[in-house]
């Protein structure tokens, strides 16, 4: 037993001093005994440049036998691994590949001993750690053994990316572009080392040819002499075909000679080139690339070589342009809090880019859907549109879930065929919860066939529009309030004016009584007209403190039984000062069985404060006011009569809204006083109206219901 023991001790120092061999440079070639016997295992063209920059790259690299045992591996993949690279070379590389994931790395070793090769996979670092990472396998000779060439490069960062959409854009550019100038920094690097190393000419192919982006090289006038495969598999094209400055001809020739220019500028002032540019593939199909060059220079900084690559950024451009777009879309929405003139702009945005029509429809409180704003192409027939809208609409609206509509699908047999449309999305307009509407693109170009990724940039949209709308209801609703408020302020300072009007003209009467007067009468009447004008400014202030109900448009009554004497006789004898000044005679009169109705005393006594300090008002010098009241069936008929001018037929339609005066009399008045009694009247379950002819003066009537009615309700 301790014979076994120390054999096997000498076998693992004898394997540590081999592989430390390899790493100090020292051998070339390993002998490894296999089931099949002994092997060698040579490192052809292993220069210690060629090695140092293998060792140095930040990607792992390696080489693997047939059976997939790592011959050789650099310190990255070790470091990838979190595993020491004497454990790593030697090892089977399925032995850290992630177990659900053998099967595809087993087939994606096939491919690539076949040919080449590469995938996604997730590989088991030391602790279980799982590490995401992109693989190239490609077939290589090995001292006359086929094997393959292993490159990894780590996609950890990238995944935390993809997890993370809302990461900043410079940001992701800036990845994006740190991935890219790394991997063409090191491809660079692998240039320069086999063009002074001749040998390693060879490796440097293979290591070229694995690499996922369209690699080239030219001379140092920037004549393009050599090509990877990948190129020759997207462009379809040839060396020969391809030589020198024939890449031109598969570059989109609307800019090709900006394109060149800027290539040649580069090309003769030695800095790099980078550029954006568009492909044709062998399919015809344009592509976006990053397209990038690099000097390659010798030990005196001569340009010898370039080394360029074009990286398919497709994907990438399309997240931006998308980015860009709807930064536009939040401008348009944020530019005004005009609604209309809001969602046309949108409308116009979207159909300059991902549609051909598009329409908005929005509802309020549960009601059908109303189309409210849209654009489409003039050939179509808005009945037709109408029509469709509100069906896809009233779905999208009443589920608050996004549709989208192929030719493949049962409900687009619905659409008109008039409008020719070939596809179309629908989304709801979101916010706080709550579906405001809906809106819909219309696509016809048969280019232009919406998928899943159109529906998620219009859901966005119908978001951002959600907000958008939600935003201009609130401030409309602001703008309400104030209004509301404005009103209520004029309507007390319009109702204070009669109320204190009596008190200044009752306290002057009680300053002039003389001393030789008896004035207890006197003092009698004029007191009890402050106590009542008194009692109507306060009846003024409770409005001001009830905002809450006036802001609805309901004003606040508790009505009872009140005689019709009594409300007349208090009302008259409020503005009998007033009237005194311009010598104008108050009366008043009752009809029979006049029974007392059912109100609010106080309001009551707002509308026939404001219809008589109107009457007053409009009533020349010396005239006459009369105040009626009669019984009609179930109710109670006021009316006051004055002497005044008339109103004329074509203003007596608006005389109860709010702000009107008649013409002339604009600086007499808010134009409130009979939109407020219009409002209690109405209020009280009543009705106002006026008959009048210019020149024979005007009569308001309005109706209270009698108390016993009321009762028996």
């Amino acid at each position: 037993m301790t014979e076994d023991i120390n054999e096997l001790r000498q076998k693992l120092r004898e394997t540590e001093e081999v592989l430390q061999a390899i790493q100090n440079l020292e051998v070339d070639a390993v002998v490894a005994h296999t089931p099949q016997g002994d092997q060698v295992f040579t490192l052809m063209g292993a220069e210690r440049p060629y090695r140092t920059l293998v060792e140095t790259m930040s990607e792992g690299a390696g080489i693997l036998d047939e059976d997939g045992v790592l011959l050789f591996a650099n310190d990255s993949i070790a470091r990838m691994l979190r595993t020491p690279l004497e454990t790593v070379i030697g090892s089977s590389i399925r032995k850290f590949v992630l177990p659900e994931r053998l099967k595809d790395f087993d087939a994606l070793f096939e491919k690539g001993m076949k040919s080449a090769s590469k995938a996604e996979l997730q590989l088991v670092a030391f602790g279980g750690v799982t590490v995401p990472v992109y693989l190239s396998i490609n077939k290589v000779k090995v001292d006359g053994r086929y094997g393959a060439c292993l490159v990894a490069f780590d996609l950890s960062e990238q995944k935390w990316l993809e997890r993370n959409r809302d990461i900043a854009e410079d940001e992701l550019r800036k990845f994006l572009g740190q991935m890219e100038r790394r991997v063409e920094e090191r491809t660079a690097e692998l240039a320069s080392v086999n063009i002074e190393l001749r040998a390693s000419e060879n490796q440097f192919r293979t290591m070229a040819e694995t690499i996922p982006q369209l690699a080239w090289m030219a001379d140092p006038d920037g004549g393009i002499f050599w090509y990877n495969q990948r190129w020759f598999d997207y462009t379809g094209s040839n060396l020969e075909g391809m030589r020198g400055w024939q890449i031109e001809t598969v570059l989109d020739p609307k800019v090709v000679d900006q394109i060149v220019r800027r290539y040649r500028e580069a090309i003769q002032s030695g800095n790099p080139w980078e550029d954006t540019l568009q492909l044709r593939s062998k399919s015809g199909e344009w592509r976006w690339f990053l397209a990038r060059a690099v000097p390659i220079r010798n030990s005196e900084g001569k340009v010898i070589r370039w080394f360029g690559t074009h990286t398919d950024i497709t994907e990438q451009k399309g997240v931006l342009d998308t980015q860009r777009f709807l930064s536009r879309v939040s401008a348009v929405l944020t530019t005004s809090l005009a609604f209309e003139q809001t969602l046309h702009s949108l409308i116009e945005l979207a159909n300059a880019h991902i549609s051909d029509g598009c329409c908005v429809s929005l509802t309020q409180e549960g009601s059908a859907p109303q189309l409210v704003s849209f654009g489409y192409p003039s050939g179509w027939r808005r009945e037709s549109i109408e029509d469709l809208q509100r069906n896809l609409s009233t779905n999208v609206i009443l589920t608050g879930k996004a549709e989208l509509y192929s030719q493949n699908s049962d409900k687009f047999l619905s659409f008109p065929r008039e409008l020719s449309i070939g596809s179309a999305m629908v989304v709801p307009l979101l916010a706080r919860g709550k579906v405001l509407g809906a809106m819909s693109f219309y696509s016809t170009a048969s280019s232009r066939i919406y998928g899943i990724t159109d529906l998620l940039v219009a859901e966005e949209i119908g978001r951002r529009a959600g907000i958008a709308v939600d935003n201009i209801f609130l401030y409309r609703q602001a703008q309400d309030a104030i209004r509301t408020r404005e009103d209520v302020i004029s309507i007390v300072s319009h109702d204070l004016k009669n109320p204190i009007t009596g008190i200044l003209l009752a306290s002057t009467a009680l300053e002039r009584i003389r001393p030789n007067q008896d004035p207890t009468q006197l003092y009698q009447r004029q007191v009890q007209s402050i106590t009542l004008a008194a009692k109507r400014m306060q009846s003024m202030i409770e409005t001001i403190l009830n905002v809450g109900k006036l802001e609805t448009g309901k004003l606040f009554v508790e009505p009872r039984a009140e005689t019709t004497e009594a409300l007349i006789a208090e009302a008259v004898e409020m503005l009998q000062p007033i009237a005194a000044e311009k010598s104008i005679r108050l009366t008043w009169e009752l009809g029979e069985n006049c029974r007392p109705v059912w109100c609010d005393r106080l309001r009551t006594g707002q509308i026939l404060s404001n219809l008589l300090g109107n009457a007053i008002k409009f009533t020349p010098i010396g005239g006459t006011v009369l105040i009626r009241a009669e019984r009609n069936d179930n109710e109670v008929i006021f009316s006051v009569q004055d002497s005044g001018p008339g109103i004329p037929q074509n203003q007596q339609d608006f005389v109860f809204q709010r702000y009107w005066q008649a013409p002339g009399t604009m600086s007499q008045g808010s134009g409130l006083g009979l939109f407020i009694a219009k409002q209690i009247v109405e209020a009280h379950g009543g009705h106002i109206w006026l008959k009048s002819e210019p020149g024979q003066g005007s009569t308001f009537y309005f109706t209270l219901p009698v108390n016993e009615v009321r009762k028996a309700a």
